[in-house]
């Protein structure tokens, strides 16, 4: 063979070697974490995403928290907000916890999944219906302030404008 047709070979092969290469780094570096989703919710159902949960060396995660990590193990504890207690530790998918009834915990990842802290409401009720509670109720009037800046603003312009 000529030295010209050796020398094109040569570099074929050479590009196929680094082209399949990077195909496998591409897919190692590709490779899907496992999502965790960490969350609370009231055991009778009232409320949810109530406290905060420290996990992954992080303090004071606000709830739902969504992150992508690795598989492996993290110490959990749910702070819930004044007038709750802890209550138990929900998993599911490939999330499981060391002891449900224990807060802090240890979370083991495998695969995708969840770990929710279920609390309740300390003292005691005087009887009655709990209802759940609408969040979005809260932005009405911050929502009506703004409709009404934004009315007076268009009034000012018009005058203005006359």
């Amino acid at each position: 063979m000529s030295s010209k047709v050796r020398f094109v070979s040569v570099l074929l092969v050479a590009a196929l070697m680094v082209i399949a290469g990077s195909v496998m780094l591409m897919q190692k570096a590709n490779a899907q974490q496992p999502i965790v989703t960490l969350d609370s919710k009231q055991d009778n159902g009232a409320t949810v995403h109530l406290g905060t949960i420290d996990a992954y060396g992080i303090p004071g995660l606000l709830l739902p928290n969504i992150a992508g990590a690795g598989p492996g193990n993290t110490i959990i504890t749910y702070h819930p907000a004044p007038g709750y207690y802890f209550v138990r530790w929900e998993t599911t998918g490939g999330c499981s916890v060391t002891n449900v009834n224990s807060n802090p915990t240890t979370l083991t990842i495998e695969t995708s999944g969840s770990a929710t802290a279920i609390y309740s409401k300390t003292g005691t009720g005087v009887g009655g219906v709990t209802m759940p509670t609408n969040t979005l109720l809260v932005l009405a009037p911050y929502l009506a302030l703004i409709g009404l800046v934004a009315t007076a603003a268009v009034v000012v312009k018009r005058r203005l404008e006359a």
